[in-house]
């Protein structure tokens, strides 16, 4: 019997034969297992079946392989442990032992839609398109309930084709949604595992100035957020190795953009750090939206941030 697979086109199912091309998911995971199991079910449910799941456990230590035992018994899944070399170098040992024509990745504490990948995949199959990613739910990583998120800035919103300049100001790409052709990262280079965190972005700039991006503007990723664990957790070190990235990425690629260009990235940068910390440090918040102003007089943004700091500070504003 011939392995049929799901495509999904204008909203329909069609089938295809078994020349369909094979898609490689890799899943990193470090002390992750309250959520794996939900993870890798969610790949497994997908309606396009040619996939292999490729799980790289960085060096857990709680009891993620005893949770795995049933899951490494199925053939399209290989489970590999290696010593704790962050998330990076996991990505990275997924990646080399990838087969697949299309890459995707999974973070272990995320799902997908069952539909994901056969929906990334008809988008794939143009030949000018070289990334695919999609819209997403946030849940509460405590209670799993629904978190509604908005997209309040022009450099939060979904962007296809050339995106270089949209992703320079901003990441508004969730990773666990992206489907890329192998042969974009061949051409890029993998992951760099000097990155502790942001390694994401600094693959999807690379790839950005090669290849076009595409999206499927659906919430076909159910992004968990909120865990104790979680890296984004420590917001001060993130916002550190944005800089480093964005830095790397403009020396990489000189003459790419103006250096008003580059100021103009930073001075958004500051504005959503200054964002962040308005909740809880008046003055750290005030010195970022200054810099932002600084950088780029005409950034309305870092404006009304000031203005609304002190409106704050004077009772006049609730935060």
């Amino acid at each position: 019997m011939s392995f049929q697979t799901a495509q999904i086109e204008n909203n329909d199912v069609r089938l295809m034969d078994d020349n369909s091309p094979l898609v490689s998911v890799i899943v990193p995971t470090f002390n992750c297992r309250d959520f794996i199991v939900q993870a890798l079910q969610s790949i497994l449910n997908q309606t396009y079946p040619k996939i292999e799941v490729i799980v790289i456990d960085d060096g857990s230590t709680d009891d993620t392989q005893s949770v795995l035992s049933p899951f490494r018994r199925d053939k399209r899944i290989k489970y590999f442990y290696q010593s704790n070399a962050g998330q990076a170098a996991a990505r990275n040992k997924g990646l080399s032992l990838a087969n697949g024509t299309y890459i995707a990745f999974l973070d272990a504490d995320d799902q997908w839609q069952p539909t994901k990948i056969a929906k990334q995949i008809a988008q794939l199959s143009h030949s000018r398109n070289g990334v695919v990613y999609s819209n997403f739910q946030i849940i509460d990583g405590v209670t799993g309930k629904s978190i509604a998120y908005h997209r309040g800035t022009r450099y939060e919103q979904l962007r296809y084709g050339k995106v270089t300049y949209w992703l320079s100001f901003f990441n508004f790409i969730p990773f666990s949604s992206v489907m890329v052709r192998r042969d974009c990262i061949q051409k890029v280079g993998s992951l760099d595992d000097r990155i502790k965190m942001g390694d994401d972005w600094d693959l999807l700039l690379r790839l950005s100035v090669y290849f076009r991006f595409d999206f499927v503007d659906e919430p076909l990723l159910i992004y968990r957020m909120g865990r104790a664990q979680q890296l984004s957790a420590n917001m001060s070190k993130r916002f550190e190795q944005q800089d480093l990235i964005i830095q790397k990425f403009f020396i990489s690629f000189p003459g790419l953009f103006s250096k008003r260009h580059i100021r103009r990235t930073a001075s958004v940068r500051y504005c959503f750090r200054g964002r962040f910390y308005s909740h809880h440090d008046f003055k750290k918040s005030l010195y970022l939206y200054l810099e932002a102003f600084r950088l780029n007089p005409t950034n309305l943004v870092a404006i009304k941030g000031i203005i609304r700091l002190f409106a704050i500070q004077l009772g006049l504003k609730h935060n």
